[in-house]
């Protein structure tokens, strides 16, 4: 977006931090009374999804969903609007990396992530998961919210050690649900479990196998499912024939390896 910064209703938009499938994402400034300022992220639906009501629908899910979560280990939702036939939501503006950013730059120093890190990293994405998981609306009915999408590049890691779970964007909960994009799968693939690898119905223990592939990783310094092609990925996902943490890595402690394989 040329020319920026510009302004979005009571919103100034200073650049352009990412555009996907559905949505693009600003980095933003609150602007309120008595010179109040607040540095936000602002994800706003793109113009050739503005006219598709299931567009809208899915859109307006996420950020419904997401405002239900007040929890340390999950970015928070603030404003939810529209301005000018554009409908937008605001959230927390982490400063800091995603884990897929930091595994790639590990990599490339050719050093390991201290397992004392991996392990306050998934402790906090799984702090998140269970808040998520545990909600319940106003007669205590469980929602089953569950995240569908549990990947390194969902997990932002501040720059003073704090963990965030981030984009709820195709979670789904029994009390908002609708249909899946004819002919998609959703979520990345070598992050799914065999259930929402088949397509079929999935609750929280689909986001606990994502962890756990996540920690497999973390810790091996391998990728548990990698094929040539999506379609071997899925292949191998739904084979059930899972290596065990010490067969990748010699050495590799025996209670986390029980508690990856769980």
């Amino acid at each position: 977006m040329d020319g920026m910064p510009s302004r979005f209703g009571k919103y100034t938009l200073i650049r352009k931090l990412a555009t996907g499938g559905m949505a693009e994402l600003f980095l933003a400034r609150a602007l309120a009374m008595a010179g109040f300022e607040k540095l936000v992220v602002l994800k706003r639906i793109l113009p050739q999804h503005a006219e598709s009501d299931d567009f809208i629908k899915m859109f307006l899910t996420e950020a419904r969903l997401a405002a239900t979560l007040h929890h340390p280990n999950i970015v928070q939702v603030y404003d939810i609007g529209e301005e000018g036939g554009h409908y937008f939501f605001t959230m927390e503006w982490v400063q800091g990396q995603d884990l897929r950013k930091i595994v790639r730059a590990a990599r490339k120093a050719n050093l390991a992530v201290p397992l004392e890190h991996v392990l306050h990293i998934i402790g906090g994405v799984a702090a998140g998961l269970h808040h998520a998981h545990d909600q319940k609306d106003t007669d205590g009915t469980p929602i089953g919210i569950v995240h569908r999408d549990v990947s390194p590049s969902n997990v932002l890691v501040t720059y003073d050690g704090a963990v965030k779970l981030v984009d709820f964007g195709i979670a789904k909960a029994a009390a908002f649900q609708s249909n899946t994009i004819a002919g998609t799968l959703k979520g990345k693939v070598p992050y799914m479990s065999p259930e929402q690898a088949a397509g079929r119905d999935v609750d929280s223990r689909s986001d606990l196998f994502a962890v756990g592939v996540v920690l497999f990783e973390l810790t091996t310094g391998k990728r548990l499912f990698k094929g040539e092609s999506e379609a071997q990925t899925l292949k191998l996902i739904l084979e059930h024939e899972y290596p065990a943490p010490g067969q990748v890595r010699p050495g590799y402690p025996r209670v986390l390896e029980r508690i990856v394989m769980k």
